[in-house]
């Protein structure tokens, strides 16, 4: 007896649009295709992973009107986005400058998934927080960072120097330590955060005592450090010592950028000093 022929089962759009809109490198072409799977027989809603992957794409090209769209379609839907798309977002939003987006959508990941975003988003929050002088609000981000052992050495790079912007040089340094030892600062580039830290707040002494450290330490000061230091000795009025890092930077074979010339040639000029073609 002839058997009947069992149904072809075809998979639903909502099935494989993820793996879809993961390969697609352009918005348009993302909601071209929606649009045409939304319109198959037997289409049905996305699920959240295929509206995930399409805030991932709307995230890399910067496209913030469908984030918008997105998102609160999913929450009249009720799914819930994934942690590695809204990371990307938030990024998305830090890097534009949106802190606002970007620090509301670093609390919605706490809410829905109880954890915080990738350390990129995390880092990219804390800049822009920084940027914007919202320290208090990058403490928080920095102190749930540790939390979840979320916290890489651009993380707490970017609070120093928050900390340090906001005159706030001690509590800088007291973050190193609390993550490297006491006495420790791990590299060249905390040094510069700190030093200059010192110098903008005129506390000179202080700041040359973190070169002088830095040196007996076996570290070598980079061009950054050397243009901190002549900063703030200009501020100081302090020429022999800029003389001094001078000749060392000349004996080290660096060179002086013209940033550094224009402020010794200001400086010289406000303190009364003759001027010096060097």
């Amino acid at each position: 007896m002839p058997q009947a022929n069992n149904p072809v089962s075809f998979p639903r759009p909502k099935d494989f649009a993820h793996f879809v809109l993961d390969r697609i490198h352009d918005v348009e072409l993302g909601l071209k295709f929606l649009d045409w799977a939304s319109k198959r027989p037997y289409s049905c809603s996305l699920n959240g992973s295929a509206y995930s992957s399409l805030l991932t794409l709307s995230a890399r090209f910067k496209v913030f009107s469908e984030i918008e769209l997105v998102l609160e379609r999913m929450k009249l839907e009720e799914l819930k986005p994934t942690c590695e798309a809204l990371s990307v977002v938030i990024q998305a939003y830090a890097d534009s400058g949106l802190v606002d987006k970007a620090v509301e959508l670093y609390y919605v990941v706490g809410e829905i998934h109880n954890c915080v975003p990738s350390v990129f988003a995390c880092n990219s929050s804390l800049n822009v927080l920084v940027k914007h002088q919202r320290i208090e609000t990058a403490r928080q981000v920095y102190d749930k960072m540790l939390e979840n052992s979320c916290v890489d050495n651009c993380s707490t790079c970017i609070m120093v120097r928050g900390l340090c912007k906001d005159g706030k040089v001690k509590e800088g340094r007291e973050l190193i330590e609390d993550r490297w030892g006491e006495g420790c600062i791990p590299s060249v580039v905390f040094y510069n955060t700190l030093i200059d830290g010192y110098c903008n707040k005129g506390e000179f002494e202080s700041a040359n005592g973190l070169f002088k450290e830095l040196e007996l330490k076996g570290f070598l000061p980079s061009l950054e450090t050397y243009g901190v230091m002549i900063n703030g000795f200009c501020k100081k009025g302090d020429f022999e010592a800029i003389d001094r890092l001078l000749l060392e930077m000349k004996e080290r074979g660096l060179k002086v950028n013209a940033r550094a010339y224009n402020n010794i040639i200001d400086a010289r000029y406000k303190h009364g000093c003759t001027v010096k073609v060097v």
